[in-house]
């Protein structure tokens, strides 16, 4: 029964606009079985069903008292047709001008008197067909219309975004700018009387060494590495500084090649080391060899530094392939960390090993990582207190 129902909701709706009662019940006859038939024996009560419900199409008579069907046909189209409704002309007029007023008057098509059954089925079912189309065209126009108003919404976003990261690329560079302004000052500032602190102090060792005493003395190599801790961590926030500005320039370099300088450097620093280095051959990428030169003497240097206390230390570069990613790396057997701190690895003055245990400022793998970074890549460590530890990087 629901079946039933659902069907008959969904059958077109004809309306049948004639005074004579013998006509609509002839037109009754032919559609009843296929359409929902609304009847109006005059214009006034057809505008009132049209106003009311749903109208698939109207067959509407032309000779008809108070209004005839041009005008009710005017009518229609001008108010009624929502937005596209069919309207046919029954009509026992057969001049060539009648036709033309029909035509001007908004009419779809003409049916003459006495109405044929077959055609009149034919004619019906053709425009019911065409207002189902009409009807998808305009539920599609509307999805498109509102699918372009959703787009232009979010380019409107976008480039509100856009404006945005200008002014904050504006201000980042205004800020840049600045921040090297003052890190130029800090420079000067503070190297000045540090260099006034190491001189005095060497002048003091120098020339009144032995009215200093063992423990004056002491006092003055302790304000001598205090001033030299200084220097260095003031190198260190320049270097971090000016890595985040300068521009990448991408070439092929050799990272073995790199690696060796750096060894040879360390070899020459410390030439009573025990260090065993293993480099593997042909690593290479695309990175700014200036910047890479300064990853690896920091990771290097790390690595050097952290086996100091083995006797026969052992130091690797090489690279390994995890899921189809290539990564970089820089092993030692040192004295490693653990590994429950690593968050604080890579940030700046953040220092696993006291002073006492090992020199640095604190600063040197927070410039890895900003290095890293800016080409794109990723790094992490792995490692265990006394155990050593191996730093991993990428390179896009």
């Amino acid at each position: 029964m629901r079946d039933t129902l659902e069907q008959a909701v969904q059958r077109p709706s004809v309306l049948v606009v004639d005074d004579e009662p013998r006509n609509r019940a002839l037109v009754r006859a032919y559609l009843s079985d296929s359409y929902e038939l609304e009847e109006a024996g005059n214009a006034g009560s057809a505008f009132d069903i049209l106003s009311s419900r749903p109208v698939d199409l109207v067959l509407l008579d032309v000779m008809m008292p108070v209004m005839n069907g041009f005008e009710a046909c005017r009518v229609i189209k001008a108010g009624f047709s929502e937005p596209y409704l069919p309207v046919i002309l029954l009509t026992a007029l057969d001049d060539q001008p009648d036709r033309i007023v029909g035509l001007e008057a908004g009419a779809d098509d003409f049916l003459s008197k006495p109405v044929d059954r077959q055609e009149l089925l034919l004619r019906v079912k053709t425009f019911i067909k065409l207002r189902r189309q009409d009807q998808r065209i305009r539920r599609q126009l509307r999805k498109l219309t509102e699918r372009d108003q959703l787009i232009q919404q979010q380019l409107d976003e976008l480039d509100q975004l856009a404006r945005m990261r200008r002014q904050w690329a504006e201000d980042l560079e205004h800020a840049n700018k600045e921040l090297e302004a003052f890190s130029y000052s800090v420079s000067h500032d503070l190297r000045a009387p540090l260099r006034a602190i190491a001189g005095f102090s060497e002048a003091l060792l120098t020339e009144q060494s032995e009215q200093l005493g063992d423990r004056g003395r002491s006092h003055l190599m302790r304000v001598r590495a205090a001033t030299s801790r200084m220097s260095a961590l003031i190198d260190d926030l320049l270097e971090l500084a000016r890595i985040s500005r300068v521009p990448i320039r991408r070439q092929p370099v050799s990272l073995t090649e790199i690696a060796r300088d750096v060894v040879s450097e360390l070899r020459r620093r410390e030439p009573d080391r025990q260090v065993n280095a293993v480099l593997e051959d042909d690593l290479t990428a695309s990175a700014d060899r200036r910047l890479i030169t300064i990853a690896m003497e920091n990771l290097l240097g790390n690595a050097w530094k952290f086996t100091a206390r083995r006797p026969e230390a052992h130091v690797g570069v090489g690279r390994v392939s995890r899921e189809g990613e290539t990564a970089f790396f820089v092993r030692d057997d040192g004295a490693g960390f653990n590994p429950a701190h690593v968050s604080r690895l890579f940030q700046p003055f953040q220092r696993l090993h006291s002073h006492s245990e090992f020199e640095g400022t604190g600063v040197g793998l927070a410039t890895v990582k900003r290095i890293v970074n800016r080409h794109g890549g990723r790094i992490w460590v792995e490692a265990a207190v006394e155990r050593g530890a191996t730093f991993f990087f990428t390179l896009e």
